[in-house]
């Protein structure tokens, strides 16, 4: 009976829905989509059948608003090391329960995730193109003791299906029932942010511009259905200046206290500073002067300027 019901919460899982990871690429692509989803869904429903209560402390469910390339990686790196947090990479949740996974399935997911990224040393794409690891020394990323909060670092898909469909945060809410349900938003200056997207995908500025500040509108949308109380905001510049301030105030934004360890681990594989991407491309003024014009439609970004 439960080899049954699983088999068919996998071939639903399998059937592309608007909100799943499903692309508009070639048939191969989609299969393939398609077989991992419905193998994700049998390997969770597998580990929840044999470990049903191993997130049964989970209190808070955290997801991050916002750009890509704008600091939500580092961030939610260091958040994933603190021994009650797990924070999953690029996890698309929202993909997971349109296609029929449970919460706890979900959760497994988010499990699994943050302990292959872990093991394979949270590597990124850095400055220069360089690679770069966020892994922090002696603490507990991918792994945890008490669970008590759960989440993904998807910021910029996540932000573009609620900008799309704000009831979206609905959906989420309703899987997240008797949790607290909060928001982290890391910003970092428009022009960098620009900049970057430029040098890594080759888009015109003028396009990336346009893409930019559509996440910004999204943003403002998705700002309007949550409580103040459950968005924390914090820009990239500010962050590194003062890591474990901000670490301590955003784990007790989460409802968890930082120990000293755990902050001095975290801040240690940190940059001092920013890279400022935008004095690599050749930005005019006309660019420069729209730029100024949008960031003063969105109270998060104003303040920011080319200069900066």
């Amino acid at each position: 009976m439960i080899l049954a019901e699983s088999l068919r919460g996998a071939w639903r899982a399998s059937i592309p829905t608007d909100l799943s990871d499903e692309g508009s690429g070639g048939s191969p692509l989609r299969l393939y989509r398609r077989l991992s989803m419905a193998r994700r869904y049998l390997i969770s429903y597998y580990h929840c059948f044999r470990q049903p209560g191993l997130c049964r402390n989970v209190k808070t469910y955290c997801a991050f608003l916002g750009h890509g390339r704008s600091g939500s990686t580092v961030v939610s790196a260091l958040l994933d090391a603190h021994r009650q947090i797990i924070l999953a990479d690029r996890v698309s949740v929202l993909g997971h329960l349109s296609a029929g996974f449970s919460r706890d399935q979900v959760f497994r997911v988010l499990l699994t995730n943050s302990g292959l990224v872990a093991s394979r040393g949270r590597i990124k794409g850095g400055r220069d193109g360089r690679t770069y690891s966020y892994a922090v020394p002696g603490q507990w990323q991918g792994r945890f003791e008490n669970l008590q909060v759960i989440g993904s670092r998807n910021a910029g898909p996540f932000t573009r299906r609620i900008g799309s469909d704000p009831r979206l945060l609905d959906l989420l809410r309703q899987a997240m029932t008797g949790l607290s349900l909060k928001f982290i938003q890391v910003i970092r200056n428009p022009f960098d942010v620009i900049s970057t997207m430029h040098l890594r995908s080759g888009r015109e500025l003028s396009n990336g511009i346009h893409e930019y500040f559509l996440r910004c509108e999204s943003v403002a949308r998705a700002e309007e259905r949550i409580d103040p109380s459950d968005l924390f905001r914090v820009r990239h510049e500010t962050f590194l200046e003062r890591p474990q301030f901000w670490l301590g105030a955003m784990c007790g934004f989460l409802g968890l206290e930082a120990s000293k360890d755990y902050l001095d681990a975290c801040s240690s594989i940190l940059y001092t500073s920013p890279a400022k991407t935008r004095s690599k491309v050749a930005w005019t003024s006309e660019l420069i002067d729209s730029v100024h014009r949008r960031i003063e439609e969105f109270d998060f970004l104003k303040g920011y300027s080319f200069e900066e």
